[in-house]
């Protein structure tokens, strides 16, 4: 057999680490400080100007709203959908509760029985 050179596993890893490193843990080092010591040292960069406020939480907040009151897909309603996944991703729950701690219990509340 002849012998081959192969150059295996040759990353920047096995020369010595990512060429990167040193930077990224650079610049999160400086994040940290930043966000330890910062706030009283530079307060400027804490406090954002109000125009610069992105007004995400109506955003997220009418999503919501219209998610919940006026997406129709045809047939059912999107809380008609997430109650049938609850429903769906419940019953390997039950089953197994049922076999390995209560039993299986007919009826409701404090009415069920074995």
């Amino acid at each position: 057999m002849s012998s081959l050179n192969f150059k295996v596993f040759s990353t920047p890893f096995n020369r010595g680490g990512h060429p990167w490193i040193f930077a990224w843990l650079i610049l999160m080092a400086g994040v940290v400080l930043l966000g330890l010591a910062g706030k009283e040292s530079l307060p400027w960069a804490f406090n954002l100007p109000r125009p610069w406020h992105i007004p995400i939480r109506y955003w997220i907040s009418d999503f919501m709203k219209w998610l919940l009151n006026d997406f129709d897909l045809g047939l059912f309603t999107f809380r008609e959908f997430t109650r049938s996944l609850a429903w769906i991703i419940e019953q390997p729950y039950w089953l197994a509760k049922s076999l390995l701690s209560t039993g299986f219990l007919e009826g409701q509340g404090s009415d069920a029985v074995e």
